[in-house]
């Protein structure tokens, strides 16, 4: 259990670090993977009853959501932009 426990504490992390470069880069399919990521590892936390670190992964998936939500709309304006310069 307790090794379970110090591989979700590492997995947090590294998600973390991840997320971050995620959103300096903004690449689309990479908030589709750290999302699903941070989903399977909400799963393993409550499987463990790691309630902490539970709480945290919903911290990571609402932060992974959010920033999907600023690329997509910086993505349909930047459209939106060009659309405007052909006309």
């Amino acid at each position: 259990m307790v090794e379970i426990v110090t591989l979700l504490q590492v997995g947090a992390f590294f998600s973390g670090v991840a997320g971050q470069w995620l959103i300096a880069k903004k690449s689309m399919n990479a908030f589709l993977a750290w999302t699903v990521s941070n989903v399977l590892l909400i799963g393993f936390s409550v499987a463990t009853h790691a309630w902490w670190l539970l709480a945290m992964y919903v911290v990571y998936l609402v932060g992974s959501l959010l920033a999907w939500r600023q690329w997509y709309r910086e993505q349909a304006r930047s459209l939106h932009g060009l659309r405007k310069i052909k006309t």
